[in-house]
């Protein structure tokens, strides 16, 4: 479990601020593009407890590391976080949030619905589980939202068994209709899927480890001094996907 995990921060979502998908002023290292992703991750999290992890799980590492009779310490978690971001997010992952972010944005709910399903393919069965319940999270914690006409003609589609609700595509829904802008957006969902793989990796460690761990703070500025290579991995997806998301509406 993530400790602390619910955010409370309060929701613009009106149209003035939604900032732009120009990549040049969203630089890592501004203080205004860190601000901006710090606004995007409270604005996603809001009133979700994500205790259960997500689709990415640090577990398996875990224990092919214990069977092979080594320790389940940090650097196991970054292997299996580094396979995670090379194969899963960028193979279909952030192809999927794109896609999504501009269907959101031309209101074409069947669109999302169609893309939502493909990803039962491209999952295992223990990550559409757990891709289920954390999007199940969003969308009962997401109060707002239910005033939004896409987030409701899709949140009872999910309801009836229309299509599974996959957290990354809730996520990219939600991001759309916060207005979020993209690279920001999906960074929140990188950051996300880590923070949750973090604390499903804490709440299996032994104790004295675990008190450890803990004891580092699992915020934005901890993983973009620890993982930079995620960061570098999130541009590199925006530069290649925003080409391929612009031609989204010509299919």
């Amino acid at each position: 479990m993530v400790s602390g995990w619910v955010y409370s921060a309060p929701v613009d979502s009106g149209n003035s601020d939604q900032g732009t998908n120009d990549g040049s002023i969203y630089l890592v290292e501004s203080a205004s593009a860190f601000g901006e992703m710090e606004r995007a991750i409270a604005i996603s999290v809001m009133g979700v407890a994500a205790d259960g992890g997500s689709i990415f799980s640090p577990l398996s590492g875990m224990k092919k590391a214990r069977k092979g009779g080594e320790l389940d310490d940090l650097q196991t978690f970054k292997q299996s976080w580094q396979e995670w971001q090379q194969h899963s997010f960028r193979e279909f992952l952030a192809e999927t949030f794109v896609e999504v972010y501009a269907a959101s944005a031309e209101m074409r709910v069947r669109r999302i619905m169609n893309l939502d399903k493909k990803l039962d393919s491209r999952l295992s069965g223990a990550e559409v589980k757990r891709s289920r319940e954390a999007g199940r999270c969003f969308l009962e914690g997401k109060s707002e939202m239910r005033r939004a006409p896409q987030w409701q003609k899709y949140a009872r589609a999910v309801e009836q068994g229309d299509c599974p609700g996959h957290v990354v595509t809730v996520f990219a829904l939600q991001s759309a209709l916060y207005h979020l802008p993209l690279l920001p957006a999906l960074t929140a969902y990188v950051y996300f899927e880590w923070r949750a793989g973090m604390g499903v990796f804490l709440s299996h460690r032994n104790q004295e480890k675990q008190q450890q761990e803990e004891k580092q703070e699992l915020t934005l500025q901890c993983f973009q001094q620890e993982y930079p290579e995620s960061m570098d991995v999130v541009r590199e997806v925006f530069d290649g996907e925003t080409e391929f998301g612009a031609a989204i509406s010509a299919r």
